[in-house]
């Protein structure tokens, strides 16, 4: 899966669940990004987005209300630096994806 594909599916709903680890370093071994349809807040329209939920470890968890931000440095390489998705991608094994 393309970088964009995936970006493009969790900002869509139309991936449910996407579980993907870091090559090579342990923490991130077992990574979620979890979209849940919501009613938008203060929406007075009915109007839905997706909350994006992900769970990198045990006390590393991020929400987005719509797109995800993809400019945010979610992984945090200690010795490192922190990095967005974009910049890890390369390093990233997709072990499962479930569609919507």
């Amino acid at each position: 899966m393309e970088y964009i594909e995936l970006i493009n599916g969790l900002n869509s709903g139309s991936i449910k669940e996407i579980t993907l680890k870091v090559k090579d370093y342990g923490h991130y071994r077992n990574c979620k990004f979890v979209t849940e349809r919501i009613l938008k807040p203060s929406s007075f329209n009915n109007e839905y987005v997706y909350k994006i939920i992900i769970d990198l470890a045990s006390n590393e968890h991020i929400e987005f209300y719509g797109p995800i931000n993809e400019e945010e440095k979610i992984f945090d390489i200690k010795g490192k630096g922190r990095f967005t998705l974009k910049s890890m991608y390369k390093n990233i094994e997709i072990i499962n994806v479930e569609y919507r």
